[in-house]
């Protein structure tokens, strides 16, 4: 077993720290930004139309299963460094295309299904773009930041969203412009984060797009136990506002939704205190500097 000398510890120690407080700070930043955003959009829309919105947001979420464990997968395998990263990333990239238009198909066929205003149904097809951009960006090249515990590039992507997405909500409120283009606003924003991912993501890696089988087998494998974690994560969090929608409208799901926003807004804060470093990051050596 190897030995890991204590300046190596320390070193490994103070960057965990840095990252914690980058993140917490970061957190703590958009968490202003997006109570800001929420209070706007409220006085605009209303409860009815508040509640449509977050209905469209829950459904987006709910229906987003082009992760299943793959970016935990790919920072575990970044970590241990056994992998070319570029071609593992360029692997990932092109697996999280490919799930991300899986999941697009299948936003498409549940908003259809569901039966909802057309109004509502089609923000929730324009708004499953944002699979791709998410897919691209934080869902594939944001594990280079964990894994060299770089996390301030994530947390400036972040930024960059929150803070295109009140700007556009003011764009939109303006000029009352409505639900769908708010939706769009949505997207732009998440685009912007994917931008700025793949821009400083550079001075870690330059992926090499790829679908080698074995590679595709092994991670596939490997993130199942995760996967299916996520996917029972999602459904308990997320279909409540469904059902709520097709049991009392939408002035219901707005009064629950904004009740509901705040806890979903605060509860990734317990990470910070949870989170564990994989075994690893401790050899780990840090690029991008």
């Amino acid at each position: 077993m190897d030995v890991v000398e204590p300046d190596a510890k320390l070193t490994l120690s103070r960057l965990v720290a840095r990252n914690t407080i980058i993140q917490l700070g970061g957190r703590a930043l958009t968490l202003v930004i997006a109570l800001a955003s929420l209070m706007v959009l409220t006085r605009y829309l209303g409860v009815e139309g508040i509640g449509q919105y977050l209905l469209v947001i829950s459904i987006l979420g709910l229906l987003n299963f082009s992760d299943l464990g793959l970016f935990l997968i790919t920072v575990r395998e970044l970590s241990a460094g056994e992998e070319d990263q570029n071609v593992l990333i360029g692997n990932v990239l092109v697996m999280r295309v490919v799930t991300a238009l899986l999941s697009m198909v299948l936003a498409a066929s549940v908003a259809i299904a569901l039966n909802y205003p057309d109004e509502v149904t089609v923000a929730i097809i324009v708004g499953s773009v944002s699979y791709l951009f998410v897919a691209l960006g934080s869902g594939s090249l944001g594990a280079v930041f964990v894994a060299n515990l770089r996390m301030e590039f994530q947390v400036l992507a972040n930024v960059v969203q929150y803070l295109t997405f009140i700007t556009l909500v003011s764009v939109v409120v303006v000029f009352e412009l409505g639900l769908i283009p708010l939706v769009l606003a949505y997207n732009v924003s998440i685009l912007a984060s994917c931008i700025t991912i793949m821009i400083t993501s550079r001075r870690f890696v330059s992926p090499r797009l790829q679908m080698n089988a074995a590679l595709w087998r092994r991670i596939i494998f490997a993130s199942l136990p995760a996967g299916i974690n996520t996917v029972a994560w999602v459904l308990y969090s997320r279909i409540d506002m469904v059902m709520l929608s097709q049991m009392k409208g939408d002035e219901a799901v707005g009064l629950y939704g904004l009740a509901y926003r705040f806890v979903d807004m605060a509860w990734p804060l317990g990470f910070f205190f949870g989170f564990r470093i994989p075994a690893p990051l401790a050899t780990l050596q840090v690029k991008g500097g």
